[in-house]
């Protein structure tokens, strides 16, 4: 009996021990206080913390440097929140007395964010920033799980879906609100005296006509925030290249003309100036429009500048120089039939805005999944984006129409600059217009640049 109850009390005994460890486990698990929860961790054994709400944080044996401890906390003074994203309270991953020397396991539930695009993003303290661990992956829609080699501040964001719109509106803003400077020309007096010249009215075209190097001399530009195209009347030549330069408008007008764009037409990207030159005394209409061509770059423009936006967006954005956005363009917008669907959308005839607004949509969500793969996004951060870019492009037609700038400008009519050489006489005296019988009067040709006249080079 004495042995068998020495058996009991030991087996008794035993369990008691398992039980204090069961609740030692247990105390780790809950919420304490504080907010803080504590284990202990060993180089020779796994330790798994799961926070209820939280994260789930797995140390392998042989991951940490020393027996200490593992502290996951709310507590302290957390990092700020990247505007552009949404997030719940961010967790505090660290060791006290020992650091990590291998990988560790950590899981987030996506439920608290509710998108299934959501970012997994760590503080980094070198930077100062948020930063997208792109190696993360989601499991069943409902978890994101990570492989790290470092603890820090972490927590999954979903998109701050307003704070996206308004930056792609602001961005649009921007480039619907730039404006072209009035050109100037030397010599207008004189070049006045040889022509005559008139002009549609409206501001969006601003040009100057005058005479330098001993010719005569056209500039124009495009006071809209869209491309236009420029038939050029014969004797004249462009001199020099559309300023300033527009690495991305560029370099789609002749990726979309694809080097057959003849020299008696130019397209002009938003706010662009254009020099022409002539012998003096020519003339000719030059002729501003919104054309199939003008069209089609404009609409591919805004397209790549809108999924540009989107990809730069938060502390997770990959921001392009012009010479790798026009790589990316070229290479995304003939798949999948993209560029083709971009000139069915166009009418040569001229068009709506809404259609033109919708063609921009269309191209962007053509384009959007390749683009994604062409700027080097992929996995977990892939889907995040893929998961904005759906969401931007479409309720494009809406966000547009905020795009008070770009709305209020747009027209699809064109704009003429007529240019009529006068009558002609060469004297001892000079070169000039003269009625016949008459001679040449410098101070009259002069004189001759009405205050109506000059109203034309602003319109």
């Amino acid at each position: 009996m004495i042995s068998q109850g020495g058996v009991t009390m030991r087996r008794f005994m035993g369990v008691l021990a398992t039980l204090a460890v069961i609740g030692a486990l247990l105390t780790a698990c809950a919420a304490p206080e504080d907010d803080t929860w504590r284990v202990s961790v060993s180089p020779d054994g796994e330790t798994v913390l799961e926070v209820d709400g939280g994260p789930v944080v797995v140390i392998p044996a042989g991951s940490v440097s020393a027996r200490g401890t593992l502290v996951v906390t709310t507590t302290g003074e957390a990092p700020a929140l990247p505007e552009a994203m949404a997030g719940t309270t961010p967790w505090s991953i660290h060791l006290e007395g020992a650091e990590l020397i291998g990988p560790a396991t950590l899981t987030f539930s996506l439920t608290e964010t509710g998108d299934v695009g959501a970012v997994l993003a760590y503080y980094d303290d070198v930077s100062g920033e948020w930063l997208a661990e792109e190696s993360a992956e989601v499991v069943d829609g409902e978890r994101v799980t990570v492989q790290v080699t470092h603890f820090s501040w972490w927590n999954p964001f979903s998109w701050s879906w307003g704070k996206a719109r308004e930056w792609v509106s602001n961005g649009l803003s921007k480039i619907a609100l730039a404006n072209a400077q009035q050109p100037t020309c030397e010599g207008e007096d004189a070049a006045r005296a040889a022509v005559s010249v008139t002009s549609d009215d409206g501001s969006r075209v601003k040009w100057c006509l005058g005479v330098e190097g001993g010719q005569s001399v056209m500039r124009l530009a495009n006071n809209r925030p869209y491309a236009v195209t420029v038939a050029v009347p014969t004797g004249w030549t462009q001199h020099g290249v559309p300023s300033p330069r527009l690495g991305l408008w560029d370099g789609i007008a002749a990726f979309v003309s694809d080097g057959t764009l003849s020299s008696s037409y130019t397209v002009l990207g938003a706010s662009q100036t254009v020099t022409y030159r002539a012998g003096l005394g020519s003339g000719g209409d030059f002729r501003v429009q919104v054309d199939g061509l003008a069209q089609t770059v404009g609409v591919l423009a805004y397209a790549v500048q809108t999924l540009t936006m989107v990809t730069s967006f938060g502390p997770i954005g990959r921001s392009l120089s012009d010479d790798d956005l026009l790589r990316v363009t070229s290479d995304v917008v003939g798949k999948g039939g993209c560029l083709d669907s971009l000139h069915s959308m166009v009418d040569p005839d001229y068009g709506e805005f809404s259609k033109l607004t919708g063609g921009i949509g269309s191209v962007a969500d053509c384009m959007k999944t390749e683009w994604i793969n062409a700027i080097g996004m992929s996995g977990f951060l892939a889907k995040a984006f893929a998961s904005i870019l759906g969401w931007v492009i479409g309720s494009f037609q809406s966000l547009i129409a905020n795009v008070t700038a770009l709305v209020d400008t747009f027209d699809f009519n064109g704009y003429v600059v007529r240019i009529q050489p006068k009558a002609m006489l060469i004297s001892a005296s000079g070169v000039g217009p003269v009625q016949l019988g008459g001679t040449f009067d410098a101070a009259a040709s002069g004189a001759a640049w009405t205050a109506a006249e000059r109203a034309t080079g602003s319109c």
